[in-house]
């Protein structure tokens, strides 16, 4: 594969991880500030 095709599927994959991301956050709305902090760094999953 040339560097260029490598390049271009790059870009893709990171664009479509990028909209995957946007529309779990629009479906799940906006959680308050705190469930968001104590899920981020909750420790006692592993």
């Amino acid at each position: 594969m040339s560097p260029y095709t490598i390049a271009v599927l790059a870009l893709s994959m990171s664009i479509d991880a990028f909209a995957v991301s946007v529309g779990r956050g629009a479906a799940i709305g906006s959680p308050p500030l705190r469930e968001c902090v104590t899920d981020r760094f909750d420790l006692r999953h592993g």
